[in-house]
């Protein structure tokens, strides 16, 4: 007789091996199959074409890791090291600050190699100074806050608002910035208005320049910083 239990991880690897359907359900899948403690060769092997391989989207597999870091009892640390190892540059650093918020000293350690070529080999001894009760502020964890920053607005191109306006001395500006969804309708209604606006309460100048259209600096520093196309 088979357990409820199996017949329930059983469903949930099919979900998440899917070869079509929703990343959410996939993704929600396999983090539940891990929240259940299994694990095989056979799990293994999906998470392991999920995160390594190319039926998830860059930005499937950017939730997913995060969502190793909140499981419990450090289930989710040999998926996180082998991410750093194998993964690339946006999975790596996500995974190195998903080990660093849970105070993964002993797992940071193994990977020196892997964060000295990153040059982020400091961040062992930052993470441990944290643990410790000290500020999170050494040069490494500025390194890994402001790549994570880079990775958040790459992932998020369908915040990227696009706006040309006057600024405080009447010249023409033109500015890239990003809105997060919950303040879209007060930013749209904000810029229909005749008086001046306050890019930054309603979200974050990724890009600007002088002019009504976007110079060539501005769009290979976006091509560049974050892989957009204007």
């Amino acid at each position: 007789m088979i357990a409820a239990s199996e017949v329930v991880v059983e469903r949930l690897h099919e979900l998440a091996s899917m070869q079509k359907g929703d990343d959410f359900v996939r993704i929600t899948s396999a983090t539940c199959v891990l929240k259940m403690g299994h694990w095989n060769p056979a799990y293994d092997s999906l998470f392991e074409d999920q995160l390594f391989g190319s039926r998830w989207t860059l930005k499937a597999r950017l939730q997913f890791i995060g969502r190793l870091s909140t499981l419990p009892d450090g289930l989710g640390l040999p998926l996180l090291t082998e991410v750093v190892k194998r993964g690339g540059p946006k999975e790596a650093y996500l995974a190195i600050a998903a080990l660093t918020r849970t105070g993964a000293i002993e797992a940071l350690g193994a990977l020196r190699n892997e964060l000295r070529r990153m040059g982020l080999e400091a961040i062992i001894d930052e993470t441990r100074a944290y643990v410790d009760g000290s500020n999170w502020t050494g040069s490494a964890a500025t390194q890994l806050r402001n790549e994570l920053k880079k990775i958040y607005i790459s992932s998020s191109g369908e915040l990227i608002q696009k706006l040309k306006a006057k600024d405080s001395t009447g010249r023409w500006a033109y500015y890239f910035v990003l809105v997060e969804k919950e303040l879209e309708a007060d930013f749209l209604a904000a810029i229909k208005g005749n008086g001046e606006v306050d890019l930054e309460i309603y979200g974050q100048v990724i890009a600007s320049c002088y002019g009504e259209a976007p110079t060539d600096e501005v769009i290979k520093f976006l091509n560049d910083e974050y892989g957009f196309v204007v």
